[in-house]
């Protein structure tokens, strides 16, 4: 066993923990694992000051000084930090719509309201986001991305996610653009099982991929647990090589590569299976939410103290991601006297316009 005095190299690894505060055995455990960072879910969110003091844990007992403290804070739905109702901006298809009529009030909302998220999160100690949605609305799409996508045109959503990334990085926050190559054309929930796409190769490049190929820059990227038959007919995007070199050589983008949660029912295999096939595929960081799939609301699963233990001194951050991740681009620590003039502007465009 490794004694959590010894150095321990970075692992890979960006993980969930159980609830509202660190234990001190799950502290020991990340002293052990040195993970590359931390995502918060709903279940670890219950208050700006309990949020501020979590974190504040988080790196205190991370044996390395800049842990990626990430959550999952779009638009509409899919929120684990509550401001408050009236700080819920609208679903992503609502700025989509607007572009219709108004492309220029429409993305200087987007960046306003992403701007306003990520000032906040930076507040209490995040430093990255897992917005915007990239993803093209198309005909029988699943609900589980629904509202949460712009458009179905792909350069309207290409123009909203960048003014998501540019309002984001204004904010203090690094932004996570997904669910590459594309998770619009999915017709089942990759939560629950592995979505098929059939589309052709050239279908996927004249639609999916243009949001993330004109957002190329974007400092992080996920990937869809996904099965596109024509990059890949054996594997799901997340543990495919080819998607993998699609991304970086024919979309050009340079961000750091995440796949989404390897523990949704979409893979298969153990766990350590899941995270060896997505960092051999080409993966920067694989990302354990430990979520119960059977418990709903996003439950802590408690097989998960095991699998970090089966992990432990498995994996560490390759030389191309540490030069990567040492390259993101800086983050300001956003004027907080900002936000209310930001939410005025935001909701005097909203309200005149939709």
């Amino acid at each position: 066993m490794t004694s959590p005095l010894a150095p321990v190299p970075v692992s890979p690894l960006i993980v969930g923990l159980e609830g509202a505060t660190l234990t001190p055995e799950y502290a020991h455990l990340m002293q052990r694992l040195n993970p590359a960072g931390y995502i918060l879910m709903g279940r670890n969110c219950q208050g700006e000051a309990q949020i501020q003091k979590l974190i504040a844990d988080l790196k205190k007992f991370t044996p390395h000084s800049n842990p990626i403290v990430m959550v999952d804070q779009e638009f509409g739905r899919v929120r684990r930090v509550r401001f408050g109702d009236h700080d819920t901006p609208p679903p992503a298809d609502v700025f989509g719509r607007l572009y219709g009529t108004s492309p220029e009030k429409a993305v200087e909302a987007a960046r306003l309201a992403a701007f306003l998220d990520a000032a906040q999160l930076h507040d209490l100690g995040f430093n990255t986001n897992a917005t915007p949605v990239a993803d093209v609305k198309a005909e029988g799409m699943h609900d589980v991305i629904g509202d949460r996508a712009f458009s179905h045109d792909p350069r309207v959503v290409g123009a909203l996610c960048g003014a998501v990334i540019s309002g984001s990085l204004a904010g203090g926050i690094w932004p996570i653009i997904k669910h590459a190559p594309g998770h619009g054309r999915a017709v089942c929930d990759s939560h629950h099982e592995l979505p098929t796409v059939e589309a052709s190769a050239r279908d996927l490049r004249l639609k999916d991929f243009i949001p993330f190929q004109l957002n190329k820059a974007c400092p992080f990227v996920m990937l869809a647990h996904i099965c596109y038959t024509a990059l890949d007919r054996a594997n799901p995007a997340t543990h495919s090589a080819q998607v993998h070199k699609v991304l970086r050589e024919a979309l050009g983008m340079t961000g750091l590569i995440m796949g989404d949660d390897i523990g949704m029912e979409a893979l298969t295999g153990t766990p350590f299976e899941r995270v060896e096939k997505s960092l051999l595929a080409g993966s920067d960081f694989a990302l354990l939410c430990f979520t119960d799939p059977g418990a709903g609301a996003g439950a802590w699963t408690k097989e998960a103290p095991s699998v970090i233990e089966s992990l432990l001194g498995a994996f560490k951050v390759s030389a191309e991601t540490q030069k990567r991740w040492q390259t993101l681009p800086p983050l300001p620590k956003p004027d907080l006297g900002t936000i209310a003039e930001a939410k005025e502007k935001l909701m005097n465009i909203l309200k005149d316009s939709i």
